[in-house]
């Protein structure tokens, strides 16, 4: 699956000095809470001079958008600098599951 991601990604960035550094894929179709019409949602960190935002939009236009088996790839791009490391991204986003988890279970109990 992550050959098929690279391939797009190089088909839709050419040689514009973009490096991929790692990916990870995420989102509910990882966590099993995926609905029928759920995309799968994948980490990408890369080294470059395009922004997280202007890379986004090119991976994931409607008319270049990737498929595998039918089900859309929706891929996020991040940098080091801005967005963090895959390894950084991943914390703060178990801190946030955790956040909000806390937040129902209070808001469940009161």
């Amino acid at each position: 699956m992550t050959d098929l991601v690279e391939q797009h990604f190089k088909d839709l960035t050419g040689d514009d000095g973009l490096e991929i550094v790692g990916m990870k894929v995420i989102g509910s179709r990882t966590k099993g809470k995926a609905r029928e019409d759920s995309d799968l949602d994948v980490l990408l960190e890369f080294k470059g001079d395009m922004s997280e935002d202007g890379l986004f939009n090119v991976l994931n236009d409607e008319e270049n958008r990737l498929y595998i088996e039918g089900i859309p790839v929706d891929i996020n791009p991040i940098t080091k600098g801005k967005g963090g490391t895959i390894e950084q991204w991943l914390k703060r986003n178990a801190d946030y599951d955790k956040e909000n988890e806390n937040n129902s279970l209070r808001f469940r109990c009161d």
